[in-house]
């Protein structure tokens, strides 16, 4: 199978653009829980509705974002491309919930990440493992969380015409 490298380099630098489109969404929702924890539930003494903000937020909010955002390219592109739509939704949803939030909430405001981190209990992707909610779990988990979306990536910009 012969490579087309020209129609690989410009899938690649799609694949970038796309990449810094996501991330930066990501990073906006990283802020905006921090700044409404910060901000509105600390002075106000409800830090009580967090699971349930943190609910609202990451398991719905979150994702109806990534949904809207794999729309628009699939609606901007054609429905041949729903891979590549299905793929952002996908990356979305590994970021929020595989640990890469907690990281970039401490590591956003200059704060030192827990050795501990009990509300990824709560978390339904990784399921109540004690390993996951320690330091070192976190660092797997973000390790595995890039490996998967390297790979996914990989495999589309070199299959499918982005």
């Amino acid at each position: 199978m012969k490579i087309d490298r020209k129609a690989l380099k410009d899938n690649l630098l799609k694949a970038i653009l796309l990449q810094i489109s996501i991330f930066s969404i990501f990073l906006a929702i990283v802020y905006a829980d921090r700044w409404i924890i910060e901000e509105l539930f600390k002075p106000y003494n409800l830090l009580h509705y967090t699971r349930l903000f943190h609910w609202v937020f990451f398991d719905v909010l979150s994702n109806v974002i990534y949904a809207c955002l794999g729309l628009v390219y699939i609606v901007a592109k054609g429905l041949k491309n729903w891979r590549i739509g299905a793929t952002i939704f996908f990356e979305g949803f590994i970021l929020i919930r595989l640990g890469m939030e907690d990281l970039f909430y401490y590591i956003l405001f200059r704060d030192v990440v827990p050795s501990k981190l009990p509300w990824l209990n709560y978390n339904p992707v990784l399921v109540a493992s004690t390993f996951a909610v320690s330091k070192a779990g976190l660092s797997l988990s973000i390790l595995i969380s890039i490996l998967i979306i390297l790979t996914v990536w990989m495999l589309l910009i070199y299959r499918y015409k982005i």
